[in-house]
């Protein structure tokens, strides 16, 4: 039950920086991203 709940909350702290990401500027979006590694990139996307 523990793990359920704690993949529920990484899917909404994802969803929430998807959405954090499509609030931004090109410029900013651009300078986000490129502090992540791939596969932080792959989960948001």
């Amino acid at each position: 039950m523990e793990k359920e709940s704690a993949s529920g909350v990484r899917k909404e702290k994802i969803r929430k920086s998807a959405l954090l990401l499509l609030s931004l500027n090109k410029e900013d979006a651009a300078k986000v991203l490129s502090k992540l590694d791939d596969s932080m990139i792959e989960e948001i996307i």
